[in-house]
């Protein structure tokens, strides 16, 4: 369903199943940044999305209760009633183009950081299999907070 997938958001998009790979310092300090800067964009987004569904009236239980039986394709419980079905077109009316600029954001973030966004799931995948890696990442992401 629609509102469901407007929900969908965006550090996943970038992340794919791909085969280990060499990565350099300079990618993984690239990596670092674009990652915090995704999560960050993330943040907002998930933000907003949450400001516009209880602008409609929903309380966060209900919405989900209704994403969750979309994405089971079923029918919520209890059934949606035609005000919240009209609700439900506004909010996705207001998310999409938010998750698009969203989308865009990010796009733009690797991009400032050097990395396409294929690379950057290759990093990422590299470094979901190497427990080095791991820890290398954590150290880099904590001293940049120290920052």
């Amino acid at each position: 369903m629609a509102v469901a997938a407007s929900e969908q958001t965006t550090v996943n998009h970038y992340i794919a199943q791909g085969s280990p790979t060499s990565i350099s310092e300079r990618e993984l300090a690239q990596f670092v940044n674009a990652w915090q800067k995704l999560g960050e964009i993330e943040l907002a987004f998930r933000q907003s999305a949450v400001a516009i569904v209880e602008q409609q009236g929903f309380t966060p239980e209900r919405f989900n209760a209704i994403l969750e039986a979309f994405r089971n394709q079923a029918e919520p419980t209890p059934a949606l009633t035609n005000q919240e079905k009209e609700k439900l077109d506004t909010i996705v009316a207001q998310i999409e183009p938010l998750r698009q600029r969203t989308q865009t954001q990010m796009e733009n973030a690797l991009q400032s950081e050097g990395l396409a966004p294929d690379r950057f799931s290759e990093i990422y995948n590299t470094i979901q299999q190497d427990e080095g890696l791991q820890e290398r990442v954590q150290q880099m992401m904590e001293a940049q907070m120290g920052q």
